[in-house]
């Protein structure tokens, strides 16, 4: 038989189909007559046949496209039950209609036993509220509707879902879509809390730094101090180099003064003129304690401060000491020259700085002692080289220099403090930065502030 479509038909039409087919089959030549005649029976033995071909096509192409039905059917159902989110058929009541086997597992309950019940007694008391409001939304509305809440089963804990849901075509129900994002709301409060911390952290981060920057500035004044009282003999040593000279000044007028009036030859005004003389320098002598008074008061604020007064400052304290060992100083400093800190203490580096070339000198016995002072800028910083023709220091201490408690000079009382807290005071406080080096004639201290 050749191949044809075949329809769903009636008898009648199954009948003409056949005798249509019948025809072409054996022509038109020889068309049965009345009666029971043997051609009129084989006609309609024949004719049968073909009916009956046709309609084990017919069954042929139910069962084939009922196959296909049942297995499109089988697979949708196996997306639909074990797809990832639960899926419900809810009324307008939000009675269970329809629910796939995600749906029951977050339910915990079979399926033929949530038919019919209705899903918000599955919410939490807390958000069945929600759930309702949600409820109401998705029947009133065209578009998709959108809540979270919790679901409570037996034996298990909570789950936080979201359900998605749009009214059906019928507007009788509506379909909705469950997702378990318990997982994700937990790394959200995990994110929140991190975020909290964060927040709690940068709010207190200020105060802390604060607090700390003031701790560490109480123990470094607490650590100048401690350097302050070990060079205690060498302070001393500067204010009588100081005071030697203008004592015996004064004590070489009252002499003299004495032999006068000896003599009886002293008149008003050379008593005069010697008493204004012998204030002058008792004067000088109360600024020089003054000026060793202001330097052991520490700094609290920074300022802004002359390179080169600073300079002076330091050397006013020690130009005594330098004299009675004839070092001979230089300064190069630019006179606009400015930084931002404490000038106290850039003084008291200076001071170090100072002290240690002419312990230098004095250990060596070096001939021609000179330092040279240079104060210069250099980009945005200031610059200043304190240089001495001492012959310079020793490779395996050079490294270990601004270490705190080591000292080359430990056989003459070194403490080892002083260029350490120099370091400190130069780069903790000031921000700059403290070096040296070795020339081909001695030492180079470079201070960058």
């Amino acid at each position: 038989m050749s191949e044809m479509k075949v329809q769903r038909i009636d008898g009648a039409e199954l009948r003409r189909l056949a005798e249509d087919q019948h025809r072409e089959i054996i022509g038109t030549a020889h068309l049965p007559g009345t009666g029971e005649d043997p051609l009129k029976l084989l006609h309609e033995l024949q004719v049968h046949q073909i009916e009956l071909e046709m309609q084990i096509v017919k069954l042929v192409q139910e069962r084939t496209e009922r196959e296909k039905m049942e297995a499109r059917l089988g697979k949708y159902s196996e997306l639909y039950d074990f797809a990832q989110g639960g899926y419900f058929n809810l009324d307008h009541g939000g009675i269970i209609r329809a629910v796939n086997l995600t749906g029951t597992g977050f339910l915990g309950i079979a399926r033929s036993l949530l038919i019919g019940r209705r899903l918000d007694r599955f919410i939490s008391d807390e958000t069945r509220p929600v759930f309702r409001d949600f409820l109401d939304k998705v029947f009133a509305s065209e578009t998709k509707e959108t809540c979270e809440v919790v679901l409570q089963k037996e034996r298990h804990s909570p789950l936080v879902v979201q359900i998605e849901a749009v009214l059906s075509e019928s507007r009788e129900g509506c379909r909705a879509v469950v997702i378990d994002i318990s997982e994700r709301k937990m790394a959200e409060e995990q994110i929140r809390q991190k975020k909290r911390q964060l927040e709690e952290l940068n709010r207190t981060l200020r105060q802390r730094v604060k607090t700390e920057v003031a701790n560490n500035r109480e123990k470094d004044i607490i650590l100048i101090q401690q350097n302050r009282q070990a060079a205690t003999g060498e302070t001393l040593e500067h204010i009588v180099h100081q005071w030697k000279q203008p004592i015996n000044t004064i004590g070489l007028m009252v002499q003299f003064l004495q032999s006068c009036y000896a003599k009886g030859k002293p008149t008003a005004d050379f008593v005069r003129e010697t008493t204004d003389k012998m204030m002058d320098l008792l004067d000088h002598m109360a600024e020089t304690a003054d000026v060793f008074r202001d330097y052991y008061k520490p700094e609290k604020e920074k300022r802004v401060f002359g390179i080169r007064s600073s300079v002076q400052e330091a050397l006013s304290f020690i130009e005594p000491a330098f004299r009675y060992q004839n070092i001979t100083v230089e300064i190069d400093a630019d006179p606009e020259l400015a930084a931002h800190g404490y000038p106290k203490e850039f003084a008291q580096v200076l001071l170090i700085i100072l002290t240690n070339a002419r312990d230098a000198f004095k250990e060596r016995r070096t001939e021609k002692s000179r330092l040279t002072i240079k104060a210069f800028a250099e980009g945005r910083r200031a610059v200043v080289t304190v240089t001495d023709n001492a012959g310079g220091i020793p490779e395996r201490a050079i490294g270990k220099l601004f270490d705190l408690y080591f000292s080359t000079k430990e056989a003459t009382g070194g403490t080892g403090i002083g260029l350490y807290m120099a370091k400190s005071i130069i780069e903790k406080n000031m921000g700059g930065r403290l070096t040296v080096r070795n020339t081909g004639y001695g030492a180079e201290f470079r201070i960058e502030v």
